[in-house]
Parts: C-alpha cells; structure tokens; sequence
C-alpha cells in the first residue's frame, strides 16, 4: 500500500510539469476546441444503445425517450434489458416534455445483446430489423464495454464466428461485437450518426500486441495473443488497448462512412458498474467512494452532447468533459504510473476543475495513422467472419 501511494506522489508531481506540455503527442493538424453542450431533437428518431441498461447510456435513453424517440437498448442479460426500457417508459410518462419537443414522449425497448457472442449479435440484428421495417437507423450509440473484475471466474477466450480464431473476451466486449455489428447494420445506416464511448486510457494503447496486453493489433495481423490470466495492472493495459481499437475504428468509419456522422467521446471517470461482476442495482460500488468521480448522469450529458455535435466539429477528435493535457502521459511510461496520471490527474482532477463545457480534443497521434486503421479493420473482419 505504501508504495501504490508514493507511486501516486510521484504521478502527482510529474502532472506539475506535464500539463504544461499540451499539444506533446498528438497531431498537429488537429486543433482543440471548447464547445457548448447541447441535447438536439430526437423526436421521431430510431435510436440503438448497448449497454444502456445501467450507467451513462441507462441516463442518457431517460432524456431521447422523453424527448420523443423510439430507443432500442442493449444488456447481455434480456430481462435485465426489458426491466430498465419498463422503468424508462413509466418514468417518461410522469414528466413534462420540453418545450419545443412536443408530445408524445417516445419508447424504449429492451432488446438482449451479448457482444462476445456472434449468434447473439447476429439474432439481435435481425430482431432489430424487423422492428425497424423500411425506416432507418438513425442513432447507433456503441458504448456498452466491459473490464475485467477482479473476482472474474469466466473464460477469457472467446470466438465471433464458426471457426474463427479466438480473441480475448474483453477485446471482443468493447471492440469486436462493435465492430461485427456495425457491419451487420450498415444497410440501415444512411446518413446516420454513430455514437462510440472511449476514454482517456487510450493513451494507454499501443501499435501492435506482442504480450496479448496493450497493442490494437496482433503483430502480422495474426491471432490474438490470448493470455490465460492478467494482472491487474494488465487488465487496465488491454482495456486501454481496446479503448485505442474503438479510436482507430472510429477514425476509420469517418473515411470509410463519408455521409454519414461518427462521432467520439469519453463521459469521464464517472461512477459506473463497467468493472462490477454483478451489475444489479443496489449493490456497493467503490466509484461511489472516490472523490471527484461524476454521477452516471453526468456520463450521460455528454452522450447527449455527442448526438448534437456537428461532423465538422467531431471529425480527427474526441470530445472530453475537461481540458486535456494531451500528451503528458507520455513522459511516464506506458505502464502504471501512466495509468494512474491518465484516470487521477487528467480525469478526476481537471474534469472537476474544467469549466462545464465539451472539449474537442486530438487523440494519440498512432490514431491518426491511416495504414494502422486499415490493419485494425483487416485483422478485425478475421475475428468476426466464419472461416
């Protein structure tokens, strides 16, 4: 214990000097800009969010159901799914529409979805089409994601497809299931807007995986170096990897999706259940404890924020509830102090310390690299089609 605090002493200090090197790290060519937050007219829009029966998207589907649209939220588990649409919906009922947005409120519709597993993902396309009929998709808000709990029993390996080769489970929650998705859906996608929840930890990520830990991209475009066990400071090294694959993604869509809207952006160290084995309502939670963390509502408001941003001011950048010391991280390696200046020093401190606003920022400057974007969607269309 003593030495996880002079480990945080040493973050903090280095913070000193890094927050002043702003632009260290990222692309030139990508400005940062401070914008207003606002939540746009969904009425009448189809709207499709995994992982919205708890945390920011769970409080962000409140205000795009009151707001009159028509949401499709996403849980690994269907009732827990169907529960939260009926609370929604009931809840939605009880309050004034805002002026402006007119009667009556929309509907949520809990749907089950579990992205490690390709037959679920493949079921709930088809489910969502038939809903969907001749209308189009209008919202696609991929936020659902996961990391490995400490007290995790399950296995680590998984496959999207016959005969694909195995993946790590958590890359396939917060990358691959995505990824398989967006491709199944993309008939509806026309001029729509795409929705993607990173983090800061993607400073975390880098280029190639050779220890199965931080890269986005097996070396050689190969399997997926799949580990039997990881520790905890590795788990929050593949989460950044996976956090890395939904930049680069993203980044990708952007090019590969000119009409239509990609937009990311990090709700923030928020108090979630994304690390919670059992995420029944309820239970203790340890973000509830730490300081500075913001509420799950808070998340939300900046979901809500990214389905009113326009593609101009969205496109190459990442929105942020704070100022961002963008390449600071740098300086202090690629393992655990890194970690610890990432999510204590840029996020819990500045996102409290920033004023109440949405920031565009730059991403990692490998983000940006167009051959690695390529390589992500190449290896990723491997784990995801059937051999």
């Amino acid at each position: 214990m003593l030495a996880r605090i002079i480990q945080f002493l040493v973050v903090l200090a280095a913070s000193t000097i890094g927050l002043t090197i702003f632009h260290a790290n990222a692309n030139p060519d990508v400005k940062s800009a401070s914008l207003t937050p606002a939540v746009g007219k969904v009425k009448g829009l189809n709207i499709v969010v995994t992982g919205g029966s708890s945390g920011i998207a769970y409080e962000a589907i409140h205000k795009f159901v009151e707001r009159g649209a028509t949401v499709y939220l996403t849980s690994r588990s269907p009732d827990r799914a169907r529960e939260a649409a009926t609370r929604i919906n009931e809840e939605a009922k009880t309050k004034e529409c805002p002026m402006g947005y007119g009667d009556p409120v929309g509907t949520a519709v809990g749907l089950g979805l579990d992205l490690t597993d390709g037959t679920s993902i493949d079921a709930f396309t088809k489910s969502l089409s038939l809903a969907l009929g001749d209308e189009k998709l209008d919202i696609l808000v991929l936020n659902a994601g996961m990391v490995y709990p400490s007290d995790f029993q399950g296995e680590y390996s998984v496959t999207l497809a016959e005969n694909a080769p195995p993946v790590d489970r958590q890359i396939a929650a917060n990358h691959l299931g995505h990824f398989k998705l967006v491709s199944n859906l993309k008939p509806k996608l026309t001029e729509s807007r795409i929705i993607m929840t990173t983090s800061v930890s993607h400073w975390l990520g880098t280029s190639f995986a050779e220890d199965g830990v931080t890269g986005a991209v097996p070396q050689n475009a190969g399997p997926w170096p799949v580990r039997e066990a990881y520790s905890p400071p590795e788990v929050f090294g593949l989460y950044g990897a996976s956090k890395l694959q939904n930049v680069l993604f993203a980044f990708a869509l952007q090019r590969r999706l000119p009409d239509s809207t990609v937009v990311l952006f990090t709700p923030g160290f928020c108090s979630t259940k994304i690390g919670n084995s059992d995420r029944a309502e309820g239970l203790f939670n340890v973000l509830d404890w730490i300081p500075f963390t913001n509420t799950a509502k808070q998340g939300g408001d900046m979901l809500l924020a990214s389905a009113k941003v326009s593609k101009e001011e969205s496109t190459g950048k990442i929105l942020f509830p704070y100022w961002l010391a963008e390449g600071a991280g740098d300086y202090l390696g690629n393992g655990l102090l890194r970690g610890m200046f990432h999510n204590f020093i840029q996020e819990l401190l500045l996102q409290k310390f920033s004023q109440s606003r949405v920031y565009a920022s730059p991403a990692k400057s490998i983000a940006y690299d167009v051959t690695l974007q390529d390589k992500l969607w190449e290896w990723s269309e491997k784990s995801v089609t059937p051999a």
